[in-house]
């Protein structure tokens, strides 16, 4: 679909561009103001049967009008700035609809709709200066669907599905430069995907979640093997709900999934951005779903992390959280390749935040719970920050430790990794004090002993 395509719309193009040529002697009546038209007025270009009916500024079409061409038909009607169709409006064809939707300097620019000859639509979808430009959908002359996907400058460029006069897929996948893309579209690296792997495998305790994440690999590597062979893949949704308290790893093992599924060959990039409730719902009408779409657009190739996800639903119903939910529901089925997102947060909250919509429970079927970390691996927790940050543990802390950390897990929301680092932090605060008084602080610099702990434990 380009503007050649559109050879009506072209030729609106043209006889405006003849309105201002001074070509035409013309008869205006309607207001003026300071000797220029400006309000309400009709101008007939004599010698020809073009004339505008609508409003004024400054002596130029500006606000809402028609215009009218050949045999007095109308041309367009809709908004005009400073004399250029600008904003939404309807162009004809021989007292038919062409196009209609939004314009900017006279072309399709924006949503719109192509119609042919028989008043069939045979596009719909985004325009940029005449071409369409973005998501799209294009029809036959006999009105079936027979595209849908991405364009660039009126042509097939990106993800999109062909269909078949029936109705039927015949082509899913990517499209470069009007063509089929070739069908492997990322390199698969299997040094990087093992590296990966251990990565993920390394983590301390989450063995169920590791269970689930491998369980999930494994489907897509027989689903790769599959698709080489020519055969058919069932759609499973790769979207995913991770659900626990805070402090269990989440935002950990969602990076590594990227990380994963980019050597898959499932992402482009594999990045992960993390958001939460303020970064996608606005405080003001037409705030929040621009604020949605902005940041799918930074997760495209990766993921998009949404934390406490269930906050975006209100009781109240009165803020512009279900507008978010509707807005990346819509861009989750537009944009349905190289694209994942992970909504987490607590257990049962979760639970009722997918139960809340139809188009959330249908794309988030996937559940991935972290259960609270023992005080074993709590220990492990803090023993592996301690090595990460060069200190030395003194003996007999072990128990202290472990013996807190129970005491801790009985707590409501205990939030698990995150209590270890904010326990570290606090501890080192109570080392430096200690060491700083030291004639010998060289040699108990990176020392952490008992006394350094007990005294932590006292914040408690």
């Amino acid at each position: 679909m380009s503007k050649t395509d559109n050879p009506e719309i072209n030729g609106f193009h043209k006889i405006h561009e003849k309105i201002g040529s001074g070509q035409f002697k013309f008869r205006y009546e309607g207001d003026y103001l300071n000797e220029l038209k400006h309000g309400t007025g009709r101008e007939e270009f004599l010698g020809s049967n073009i004339a505008y009916d609508g409003t004024w500024s400054n002596g130029v079409f500006h606000g809402s009008g028609k215009l009218f061409g050949k045999n007095q038909n109308l041309e367009y009607e809709g908004d005009w700035s400073n004399c250029c169709v600008h904003g939404y409006g309807i162009i004809y064809s021989d007292g038919k609809v062409i196009y209609e939707g939004h314009l900017s300097n006279n072309y399709p620019h924006g949503q719109g709709k192509n119609y042919n000859e028989k008043g069939l639509l045979v596009y719909e979808g985004r325009f940029i200066n005449g071409f369409s430009h973005g998501l799209g959908k294009e029809y036959n002359n006999e009105g079936r669907l027979v595209y849908e996907g991405e364009y660039i400058n009126g042509i097939k460029n990106g993800y999109g599905i062909e269909y078949s006069e029936n109705g039927e897929i015949i082509f899913e996948g990517f499209f470069e430069g009007g063509k089929k893309a070739p069908e492997k579209r990322f390199d698969i690296d299997k040094e990087a995907l093992d590296f990966a792997l251990e990565k993920l495998n390394k983590l301390i305790g989450l063995e169920k979640v590791k269970n689930d994440v491998n369980e999930l690999i494994n489907y897509i590597k027989i689903k790769n093997m599959r698709k080489e062979k020519g055969m058919k893949n069932p759609p499973v949704s790769l979207h995913l709900v991770f659900t626990g308290n805070p402090g269990t790893g989440k935002t950990s093992v969602a990076r590594l999934i990227g990380e994963i599924y980019k050597e898959l060959g499932v992402l482009s990039k594999g990045h992960m951005v993390e958001v939460d409730r303020a970064s996608l719902v606005g405080e003001y009408v037409g705030q929040t779903a621009p604020k949605v779409k902005r940041k799918v657009e930074e997760a495209m190739g990766g993921i998009l992390f949404i934390d406490e996800a269930y906050t975006l639903v209100s009781e109240s119903g009165i803020d512009y959280g279900q507008e978010a939910i509707n807005t990346l529901l819509k861009e989750m089925e537009d944009k349905r390749d190289d694209f994942i997102v992970i909504v987490a947060g607590y257990k049962d909250e979760m639970k009722s935040f997918v139960k809340s919509n139809p188009g959330l429970e249908s794309r988030f079927n996937k559940y991935i719970e972290f259960v609270n970390y023992s005080s074993k691996e709590l220990w492990e927790i803090f023993l592996m920050i301690c090595k990460e940050n060069d200190y030395r543990l003194e003996e007999n802390i072990e128990e202290k430790l472990k013996t807190h950390f129970d005491l801790e897990l009985k707590k409501h929301n205990f939030s698990n990794g995150r209590h270890v680092r904010n326990f570290f932090e606090k501890l080192l605060m109570i080392h430096s004090k200690r060491v700083v008084k030291l004639e010998d602080i060289n040699e108990n610099i990176d020392l952490i002993n008992v006394s350094d702990i007990e005294n932590t434990l006292k914040l408690y």
